[in-house]
């Protein structure tokens, strides 16, 4: 199945299981949606602001000029700014000069070693491709080789790679590398061009701007104040023996001309090869993958993770670009933009590249989507073969027949606020003669809350094979009668007419005992494998901790839980069993005191199941039995978030067929925490080095204690699925020019959208956001800055990888909107120079410049002020996740945090246990921070 074809089928299985209520009330739209990718998602504009960069306002004060056409103009001076190095190789291919081309790529494009410490594999290795290198003026003798290649072959000449030999008389690795190269951001623009754009733009006053660290004063007093905790020793050597080296041969009238890039004194037509160049036809090595993961948790297994997306990249496809990580309502794009955010009852997630170049088809080839999730936590897939599944349970197949519909005679229903504001409803429909009527879809279905509709999910569609678990009680409190031999002869009773009427059951026999204790951890599957666990309980030890064993056997999954107790517990309601206990099945708690229990009714009510009061083996089948045959009608259960915020009785109505069932439910004094999404890990992973976040939600990772999740931990993933996440990828530091172009080209974008809106045209909007058009927030642009004084005649400071930014932009319901900034710390640095204990310093001193500008950007959130002052220690990443004093938590914490260090790192950490920030730093020249 191909990614758009899964795409639709996706989109198409949750349109069917999904339902959302459309309102006149649009005073909320879902407005802030960014790129769906594949199969024309919609992206309307979010985020950003028409003043941050290059000027913006809603109308235009120059009558001949509106503001589209001044950020045009501008572009295009930009453009011939001598530091936009894009359009400057664009011009010189239009100009076909070969030797232009040459001294371009030879001077303006620095070289890069191969490897963090030395030169091997310089004929084939890449970090990030041609386009970045582009962007950053910064490459691989092979990147740059490759630049050279393209550039000849789009003015029509013939070339191709040669492979050069090295001699100290002609070339040295110290000529290669130490060099400095000027980057003048000056595009070519009059005060009268200024002032018209100006007044285009509304007669906008730009905001001063100031320098960061502007004498580099701030980085100085970090770089000594961290140098001080290193050892004496530390070094970073790098090896500038060159031995093979890439160039090119091109075709000028007719004869071979040599072009070699890398040397800064050759000449067009001089290889400086100790030998005669001899052709390559090795392929240059794939700069590698870039991988993003989405994954999920739910507030009743917070510590366990599940898929939501994974993007799979080819580097150089997106280096120089950014994604785009998108939720999308399942509907057609008419309905999502009528549609307001407490609507929204699921999304599908989905990543695309934002570039404009791009055509539909190469965009679609580089989208990725994933699996439609509610915000329930549940997850509609479409396999490779197109089977549907719900949770990784297959789904049959539903039907959409009006005459299935139509055959709906009776219809009931059940109604469980326990979860407030989740509220779910249980369904039975049934045809004339009493049979169920399963597999409708959401379309057969309308729910309302006092009166408004409500969206909602189907998470059942068809009853399945009951599945039983029974409970005994075999504390001594209990009756004789009814525990031991007694149970026995009630469980026996039980099972027989179970599987005479349900010959594909399940059921699974327990005891309370320090918890739920089954006889058995198999599922009797037949009435010879259930009578045999029924004849264990008479030996069964008992004890009381009834909210536990009720909790731990809802894990399980069962269609029906019933136990046989007196309510006597020796545990205490806690968040962890309440959890537990309401996102399970129904509970029909059989109360053996002969008087109401109200931790009983709690459980029941929880759970959305009952109590009865029983006092003879007899009441106790009859019960047992009549629960079971009850809930195996119940074809259908829709789940949905309560519109309401008002405490007291809410009333249901359900509808199908023209039949319709009110239903009431109380908001509980203390609900329990409804089954939701939790949390939301983001993971980024280039060539094997992978850094994950917690987006959203309860900010941890897995450990065997319980967490307690809180509203706002909830509503937090909410706000994140209103919104986007934003990757900003890029090599080297892309050119002051290159930002700006991409800030207006942004603009830009929004054009076709805003023109169809000024007059009212419909059609036009549709099509515009289903083009695509994105508002780049201001810090963002700005994510990537270059590294002072990085490149000169004694030295070089260069990432060893790509280096990747993350915008994430959250919408809170009835609340603003959101934007956090994080720089992940997948790029390490290296220094290459002749002595190395420079080496190292001067990396050191490098990045506590890049510490400063983040600190500038992240406004107090960065590792650099939140360890301002505080004294540090130097340690091992096992050291710091094994600190005396920490607790579990605070362990768990760290192991995550110095997840992406190895052995050879030592970390800065503060004195204090438990303070989670720290500074790394490894031989090699790498130093990075991490919070």
């Amino acid at each position: 199945m191909s990614k758009t074809t899964r795409w639709l089928a996706s989109s198409l299985l949750g349109a069917a299981l999904l339902a959302a209520a459309c309102s006149s009330d649009h005073s909320d739209p879902i407005t802030s949606r960014g790129s769906g990718g594949e199969g024309g998602q919609a992206e309307t504009p979010s985020g950003g602001n028409a003043g941050e960069l290059g000027g913006g306002g809603d109308g235009g004060g120059d009558a001949g000029l509106d503001h589209f056409a001044a950020w045009r103009q501008l572009r295009a001076a930009v453009q011939q700014s001598p530091d936009h190095l894009t359009a400057r190789a664009e011009r010189l291919v239009a100009d076909k000069d070969p030797e232009a081309m040459f001294e371009f790529v030879r001077d303006e494009i620095l070289t890069y070693p191969p490897q963090p410490d030395g030169f091997y594999d310089a004929m084939l290795a890449q970090r990030w491709g041609t386009r970045a290198t582009l962007r950053g003026g910064a490459g691989t003798p092979r990147e740059k080789v490759e630049l050279l290649l393209q550039m000849y072959r789009e003015a029509g000449f013939e070339a191709r790679v040669m492979r050069g030999k090295a001699s100290p008389e002609q070339l040295t690795g110290e000529q290669v590398l130490l060099r400095q190269v000027e980057r003048t951001f000056e595009p070519p623009t009059t005060p009268e061009e200024l002032e018209r754009w100006r007044e285009a733009w509304g007669a906008v006053t730009p905001t001063p701007r100031s320098l960061i660290d502007e004498d580099g004063s701030e980085a100085e007093s970090l770089f000594e104040s961290l140098l001080e905790y290193l050892p004496a020793d530390h070094q970073a050597p790098f090896d500038f023996t060159l031995t093979d080296f890439p160039l090119v041969e091109v075709q000028v009238d007719q004869a071979p001309r040599y072009a070699n890039v890398i040397a800064p004194h050759a000449k067009f037509g001089e290889s400086l090869s100790a030998s005669t160049p001899t052709a390559s036809s090795t392929a240059p090595r794939d700069p590698g993958r870039f991988i993003v993961r989405l994954e999920a948790s739910r507030s009743d297994s917070p510590r366990e993770r599940f898929p939501l997306l994974e993007a799979d990249y080819a580097v150089e496809d997106v280096v120089g670009r950014r994604l785009q990580l998108s939720f999308t309502p399942p509907a057609d794009i008419t309905r999502v933009l009528s549609l307001r955010r407490r609507d929204v009852e699921a999304v599908l997630p989905s990543i695309t590249v934002i570039a404009p170049e791009l055509s539909e088809e190469e965009r679609a080839s580089l989208s990725f989507a994933g699996d439609v999730v509610t915000f329930g936590g549940d997850v509609y897939s479409i396999d490779e073969s197109g089977v549907a599944a719900l949770n990784g349970a297959p789904l049959p197949p539903l039907t959409t027949d009006p005459e299935a519909v139509a055959r709906v005679a009776q219809l009931s229903a059940e109604v469980d606020g326990g979860g407030y504001p989740r509220v779910e409803l249980r369904v039975t429909a049934l045809d004339a003669d009493g049979a169920p009527v399963g597999r409708l879809g959401s379309a057969a279905f309308s729910v309302t809350e006092d009166g408004s509709p409500v969206s909602f999910s189907l998470t059942r569609v068809e009853a399945p094979p009951p599945r039983v678990i029974l409970l005994f009680d075999n504390s001594t409190s209990i009756p004789a009668g009814l525990r031991n031999a007694g149970a026995v002869e009630i469980g026996q009773q039980i099972v027989t007419e179970l599987y005479t009427a349900h010959p594909d059951a399940k059921l699974q026999v327990g005891t309370i005992h320090f918890g739920y204790e089954p006889v058995s951890t198999a599922w009797a599957s037949s009435l010879a494998e259930a009578t045999q666990q029924v004849a264990l309980v008479a030996d069964a030890a008992g004890s009381s901790e009834i909210w536990q064993a009720v909790a731990e056997a809802q894990r399980l999954e069962p269609t029906v839980l019933v136990m046989v107790t007196d309510g006597d517990a020796t545990d205490a309601e806690s968040p962890r069993y309440v959890a537990g206990v309401a996102h399970g099945a129904p509970v029909l708690a059989l109360n053996v005191t002969g008087a109401p229990q109200p931790m009983l009714q709690r459980l029941a009510d929880l759970s959305g199941g009952s109590t009865a009061l029983v006092a003879s083996q007899a009441q106790v089948v009859a019960a047992a039995l009549s629960e079971i045959a009850r809930r195996d009608q119940e074809s259908y259960i829709i789940t949905y978030s309560s519109p309401n915020d008002a405490a007291g009785a809410h009333e249901v109505t359900v509808s199908c067929n023209g039949l319709s069932r009110v239903v009431s439910y109380d908001v509980p004094e203390v609900p329990a925490v409804p089954r939701a999404l939790s949390s939301l890990y983001l993971t980024v992973e280039v060539n094997g080095r992978d850094v994950t976040r917690v987006v959203a939600g309860l900010a941890e990772g897995s450990s065997s204690t319980f967490p307690i999740i809180t509203p706002a931990m909830l509503e937090d993933v909410r706000s994140a699925l209103y919104g986007r996440i934003l990757f900003s990828i890029e090599g080297a530091a892309p050119t002051a020019a290159q930002v700006v172009d991409d800030v207006l080209t942004d603009k830009l974008s929004l054009e076709p959208l805003w023109d169809a809106v000024e007059v009212k045209d419909d059609a036009g909007v549709l099509a515009a956001l289903q083009q695509g058009g994105s508002a780049m927030p201001g810090p963002f642009a700005l994510a990537h800055s270059p590294l002072p004084n990085a490149a000169s005649e004694e030295a070089l400071t260069f990432e060893t990888g790509p280096r990747v930014a993350v915008l994430l932009q959250k919408f809170h319901d009835g609340g603003p909107s959101t934007s956090s900034l994080d720089l992940f710390s997948l790029s390490r640095w290296a220094t290459a120079a002749e002595d190395a204990t420079d080496a190292f310093e001067r990396t050191l001193r490098a990045t506590a410049a890049l510490a400063i500008h983040e600190a500038a950007l992240l406004a107090g959130e960065s590792t650099l002020e939140a360890l301002q002052g505080v004294p540090l220690r130097l340690m091992t990443p096992l050291e710091a996740r094994t600190q005396p004093g920490l607790t579990p938590e605070q362990a768990l914490q760290w192991s995550v945090l110095v997840q992406p260090f190895g052995s050879s790192y030592r970390l800065l950490a503060p004195l204090e246990p438990g303070a989670l920030l720290t500074w790394a730093a490894a031989a090699g020249s790498r130093w990075g921070n991490g919070r």
